[in-house]
């Protein structure tokens, strides 16, 4: 992997339907690497799958949009370069 941006996994959840989200979600979050994180963006704030992210040791962040109403990025928690990474990525 050349850089970090390459482990970018996209979900665009901002026309799915309830529980569609939070199911893709938790597949993907599960299957996360070092260096791997999700964006998903989604048109509210999935307050469920951040509870889950309790149990599965995820970490995540989010901030308004361009394109949709919410952009919120998902790591391992174990994963510091992958966080640091993460946490400078601008809304």
């Amino acid at each position: 992997m050349n850089g970090l941006h390459e482990g970018e996994i996209l979900l665009d959840a901002s026309a799915m339907e309830p529980p569609e989200p939070l199911q893709r979600a938790t597949v993907i979050l599960q299957q996360l690497e070092p260096g791997q994180y999700l964006r998903m963006l989604h048109r509210r704030l999935p307050y469920p799958l951040f509870d889950a992210c309790k149990s599965l040791a995820i970490d995540h962040r989010h901030f308004p949009g361009r394109h949709s109403h919410w952009v919120i990025l998902f790591w391992r928690h174990e994963d510091s370069a992958t966080a640091q990474y993460c946490r400078k990525l601008e809304p």
